[in-house]
């Protein structure tokens, strides 16, 4: 997954735009994870996610 950045100041960020960053940044990972850990459940082997950030 891809993330996406603004390297704007805080300050010249409109709310509508924080809500659409945060969904797409940490929403997104949790439902992909939510979905994959789903799918391990189901298969009965377990597993493991691993997230990372550059």
């Amino acid at each position: 997954m891809t993330g996406a950045s603004r390297p704007v100041p805080m300050v010249e960020w409109a709310d509508d735009e924080w809500d659409k960053f945060v969904d797409l940044n940490l929403s997104a990972v949790f439902r992909a994870s939510k979905a994959a850990a789903r799918q391990m459940i189901a298969q009965g082997e377990g597993g493991a996610i691993v997230h990372r950030s550059a």
